[in-house]
């Protein structure tokens, strides 16, 4: 078995100076997203869409190029109908971005690792990450949030917002969006970390021992129970290592360890889970329900790219939390990109059990089974959560599982090739489109968000003039993207402007919808618009697409005879 990420390249022996460059591009990469998650920091994202394309230009312009996968051309037209299926073209181009630079991270990091030297370089730029990212979860817990608790509750002690609780909760997210995802990532620094502390020497020894300890406290602040499953998985690969004539007995204890710290943080969080609406189990299960009806409506081209929030709360049901992703990666892929997809899947969970397999017999130098243990943390995270869908977790992930194919490779005089069907000279035109495209891409999404994210700011400040301005300038840039026209369009209301005005967020409101109709948040606004302007049966036919849309919403099912007055819609967006 073989993984599905191989190119023409892998035939005879990687050259030094190819693998190097990976693995320069593979660290700068990982660097960025990790310290700024690009789905946090716009400049991150174009940066990290730079140095992928860069990657892939270099591989597509090796001279060891020669052949196209026959897997990636069978499953390229699956995906490129899925794709022209989205209504929403930019969620769909943005997720599509991101799993190609996951397949990039993977191909430099399956490049850097057949190096030995490589491996570990890789190894202890895990470490010194985790240790970074475990020290910024303790200056957020016992400085950062403490004084923003403050201050929210000197301004309004009620805060219904709900900031104020989880700024009290204390749980840590690091430099990522979430608990979660801080978890998630450490469960990838810890193997390198604990196979630090038997096979380097010195300072780096050292380095991983404090290293351990700051990915524990990491754990103990993000309180993420998804995350410690993971990890535990993690270090399954890791006992021939650990425990070389005691695996067995090694297995139990670190799953008894890891049910005893689950048990733990679950008493911590007691009063959450004991709450229906907080539950973390019960909305997990209901999340995957709505996915796996979501794969019954459209079960072969799916509902397209990054579409799950949008159509998610069709499917809601009371008792269920709103939210944006599956905590499930595999459902969410396979309910928004259709069912083939869980072929390739299957065929990469193959191939990584059959090297786990290979890595527990002959662990060689144990390289090979640190990255299997961290990347067998992120497959296991993902079954009840997203960090797939994460870039900040997701590409130093898919850099992980690209080496543990690396390390695992047979030598090059034994590596099997495969039939390629189309010649060198088109796959290098094919790579060096789609290099052009995902930096265009990356670049131009990211000035977009930053001007989006300056017109909220300003708004808030009162500057309407500026708020405007930069708003339309980020539709400009991203013309298939509703996010700039909807703030445009809800703005409008919220000030009630003049006619000229009015009109314009009319216009907005309209263009929003056709950029993205599967939202809930756009059919009503634009039905405001239209009640403003007296337009009754199309006020009434938008409001009634809104609650076919969000059934359970309150705000839509308010007047079931005409929609209410106009006035500012809720905070929300495209995708609701």
């Amino acid at each position: 078995m073989t993984l599905p990420l191989e190119s023409g390249r892998d035939r005879g022996a990687v050259r030094l100076p190819a693998s190097r460059a990976s693995l320069i591009l593979a660290a700068g990469l990982v660097v960025v997203a990790v310290l700024r998650p690009p789905e946090l920091h716009p400049g991150a994202a174009a940066a990290c869409g730079l140095i992928a394309a860069a990657s892939l230009w270099f591989t597509t312009m090796s001279p060891a190029v020669s052949r196209l996968p026959a897997w990636i051309a069978g499953f390229t037209p699956f995906a490129l109908v899925a794709f022209l299926g989205a209504a929403n073209r930019a969620t769909a181009l943005d997720e599509t971005a991101l799993l190609i630079t996951l397949l990039i991270a993977a191909g430099c990091g399956r490049a850097a690792g057949r190096q030995a030297g490589h491996r570990e370089s890789l190894l202890r730029l895990l470490v010194v990450l985790g240790s970074v990212v475990a020290i910024q979860a303790l200056w957020q817990s016992l400085i950062s949030y403490p004084r923003m608790a403050a201050a929210v509750r000197g301004i309004d002690p009620a805060d219904p917002s709900g900031i104020l609780v989880r700024l009290e909760s204390g749980r840590a997210a690091g430099p990522f969006l979430l608990p979660a995802a801080l978890g998630g990532f450490l469960a990838l620094a810890l193997p390198a970390a604990l196979r630090g502390l038997r096979a380097w020497r010195g300072v780096w020894r050292a380095a991983a021992g404090v290293a351990t300890i700051l990915i524990g406290c990491g754990f103990v602040l993000g309180r993420s129970m998804g995350a410690i499953v993971a990890a535990a998985a993690g270090l399954l690969p890791l006992l021939p290592l650990l425990a070389p004539r005691r695996r067995a007995r090694a297995a139990w204890v670190a799953g008894g360890v890891a049910i005893a710290i689950i048990a733990v943080f679950a008493a911590t969080r007691i009063d959450e889970i004991r709450d229906p609406a907080g539950d973390p189990f019960g909305l997990r299960a209901g999340n995957w329900r709505v996915a796996a009806a979501m794969m019954r409506d459209a079960p072969w081209f799916g509902s397209g790219p990054g579409s799950f929030g949008s159509f998610y709360p069709r499917h809601l049901r009371p008792g269920l939390n709103e939210s944006r992703h599956a905590h499930n990666s595999y459902l969410e892929l396979a309910a928004g990109w259709g069912s083939w997809i869980l072929l390739p899947i299957a065929l990469l969970i193959a191939a990584w059990v059959a090297r786990m397999r290979s890595a527990w017999l002959d662990p060689g130098d144990g390289t090979a089974s640190v990255f299997l243990g961290a990347g067998t943390a992120f497959l296991t995270h993902n079954l009840v959560d997203f960090t797939m869908f994460l870039p900040g977790v997701a590409i130093p992930a898919a850099l992980i599982l690209g080496a543990a194919f690396g390390a695992t490779d047979p030598a090059p005089e034994r590596r099997a090739g495969h039939p390629g069907i189309l010649p060198g000279s088109l796959l290098r035109a094919g790579g060096i489109v789609v290099a052009v495209a995902l930096a265009l891409h990356g670049v131009t999404a990211a000035r977009s968000r930053h001007l989006l994210d300056r017109a909220v700011d300003v708004a808030r400040r009162g500057d309407l003039a500026a708020a405007d301005q930069a708003a339309g300038a980020a539709a400009k840039l991203r013309p298939e993207d509703p996010a700039p026209r909807a703030f445009l369009a809800q703005m409008v209301l919220a000030e009630k402007p003049g006619k000229a005005s009015a009109a314009a967020g009319a216009v907005a409101a309209a263009e929003a919808v056709a950029r993205d109709p599967d939202s809930a948040i756009l059919h009503y606004t634009r039905a405001l618009y239209h009640r403003a302007a007296e337009e009754s049966a199309a006020a009434y036919r938008e409001l009634s697409e809104a609650r076919r849309l969000n059934p359970t919403k309150a705000l839509y099912r308010a007047a079931e005879d005409d929609p209410p007055s106009a006035g500012p819609p809720p905070p929300g967006g495209p995708g609701e």
